[in-house]
């Protein structure tokens, strides 16, 4: 499984906790990863450290406003 690693390396964080838990998102309730991520593969990385992209922006008051 190529997310082994992945996995792994969240589990060694968790490990730093005293209790956690862990819950699946349906695709529908974590749109604005997804997205972020799509974008990610098509533009060139890069790091946001204070101000979110603008596109993300409409996507999470879009999702706000779903619930």
């Amino acid at each position: 499984m190529v997310a082994a690693p992945v996995l792994d390396e969240c589990r060694s964080y968790l490990e730093d906790f005293g209790r956690f838990t862990i819950e699946h998102c349906i695709r529908e309730s974590n749109f604005v990863a997804h997205e972020l991520v799509r974008w990610g593969r098509s533009n060139n990385p890069s790091r946001w450290i204070d101000a979110l992209p603008d596109f993300s922006v409409s996507l999470l008051a879009d999702d706000i406003s779903i619930l």
